[in-house]
C-alpha cells in the first residue's frame, strides 16, 4: 500500500533541521525533540539565520536548458503553464537569542527571540495573461480578478519552551510564544471581472463588472502617513502595537532501537491587529470605450478627443 500510494506534503519551513537532536534549533520545529546536552547558547544573529524562496510548478532549468529555443519562447511556455494554484513563497528568519539549560534529569527549559518575514502570493493566471498578451486576442473573455491573493507578515517572536523526558522511549514538550506584528499586508476573497468586446463608438469596449477588491494592512500607515522608517518596523517586532499568542507541541517516541516516530504542531495561535490598521478597497462597475481622436485635415490645428464612458458606480 505504501508503494502504491504517494502523498506530497510540506510540514515545516526549515526541513533540513528537523529531528537533528544534536542541534538545539530543532527544538523550534519540535519542542519534543530529545535534548542530550546540559545547556546551549546561540550566537546572536548568526546561529539561526535562514532564508527560503519557493516557486511551485517551475524550475530554473525551464529557462536555461540548452535546447535551441529562444528565451522568449521559454518564458511564454512557463507563463502558459502557470495555474491559480501556483504560488511564490518566501521565508526569512533571524535568530536574535536562543538559549536553554537542563533543569534536572527530566526537564529542559529553553527560551529565545527571533524575527521573521513570511510572504506568499498566488499566481493570478488571468492577469498574467492579460499583461503579457493583451486583450485584443481574448475578446469576450472575462478575466477574473478574484485570483488576486497574497499575504506578507513581519513579526518578532518571544518564546519559552519546556521539554520533558518521560522515559527512554518517550519525550514530549511544548512552547509558548508571544507574537509582535510589525507589518501585515493581505488581500483575498476578491471578486470581479474585466471583459473586452467589439465597440460601437470605438474599436473596443471594456467592462469592469462587480469589482470588489480589498487590501488590509497593519503597521503600514500611522496617522494616515506611510511608515518609511526601517527602525519603526524593527521596534514594533518587540512588544509593539499588535500582539498575539501561540504555542507549539511535539513528541518523540522510540518504537525500537532502529525506529523512531516524531511529530509536532507549530505556531498554533493568532495575532490581534487593532492599531495602525487600514483597509484599501475598490468597488466599482464601469464601462470604458476609450478615446477617439478627431480633427479637420484641412485645418490640422483644430483637433480634439472624445472620451466614451458610462457612469461609474
Amino acid at each position: 500500500m505504501i508503494i502504491c500510494v504517494a502523498v506530497n506534503s510540506f510540514s515545516q519551513n526549515k526541513q533540513v533541521l528537523y529531528n537533528f537532536a544534536e542541534l538545539p534549533q530543532t527544538l523550534l520545529l519540535n519542542p519534543g525533540s530529545e535534548t542530550n546536552y546540559k545547556f546551549h547558547i546561540g550566537f546572536p544573529l548568526l546561529s539561526g539565520l535562514s532564508t527560503k524562496l519557493g516557486i511551485s510548478n517551475f524550475v530554473i532549468s525551464d529557462l536555461f536548458l540548452d535546447d535551441n529555443r529562444s528565451i522568449n519562447d521559454k518564458v511564454s511556455e512557463v507563463l502558459k503553464n502557470v495555474s491559480t494554484k501556483d504560488y511564490i513563497e518566501s521565508n526569512i528568519q533571524i535568530e536574535v537569542l536562543n538559549a536553554g539549560f537542563k533543569l534536572n534529569n527530566k526537564n529542559y527549559f529553553s527560551f529565545g527571540f527571533y524575527e521573521e518575514l513570511n510572504g506568499i502570493i498566488y499566481a493570478p493566471k488571468d492577469l498574467i495573461t492579460l499583461y503579457t498578451e493583451g486583450n485584443s486576442a481574448y475578446l469576450n473573455k472575462s478575466f477574473s480578478l478574484s485570483q488576486i491573493s497574497y499575504k506578507v507578515d513581519v513579526l518578532g517572536v518571544l518564546h519559552f519552551g519546556l521539554t520533558r523526558k518521560v522515559s527512554n522511549k518517550l519525550t514530549y514538550g511544548g512552547r509558548f510564544k508571544i507574537y509582535s506584528s510589525a507589518l501585515n499586508i493581505e488581500s483575498f476573497n476578491n471578486s470581479g471581472t474585466f471583459t473586452t468586446v467589439n465597440g460601437s463608438n470605438t474599436i473596443y469596449t471594456q467592462y469592469l463588472d462587480n469589482i470588489n477588491i480589498e487590501s488590509r494592512t497593519s503597521g503600514l500607515y500611522k496617522d494616515d502617513e506611510f511608515v518609511e522608517s526601517f527602525k519603526s518596523y524593527l521596534d514594533n517586532t518587540f512588544f509593539g502595537s499588535n500582539l498575539g499568542v501561540g504555542f507549539d507541541i511535539g513528541f518523540t517516541y522510540h518504537l525500537s532501537d532502529q525506529i523512531e516516530f516524531t511529530g509536532s504542531i507549530i505556531d498554533l495561535g493568532f495575532i490581534n491587529h487593532k492599531k495602525e490598521v487600514s483597509t484599501l478597497s475598490m468597488k466599482v462597475d464601469y464601462v470604458f470605450e476609450g478615446f477617439t481622436f478627431e480633427y479637420d485635415p484641412l485645418n490640422p490645428s483644430d483637433y480634439g478627443c472624445l472620451l466614451y464612458t458610462s457612469d461609474a458606480a
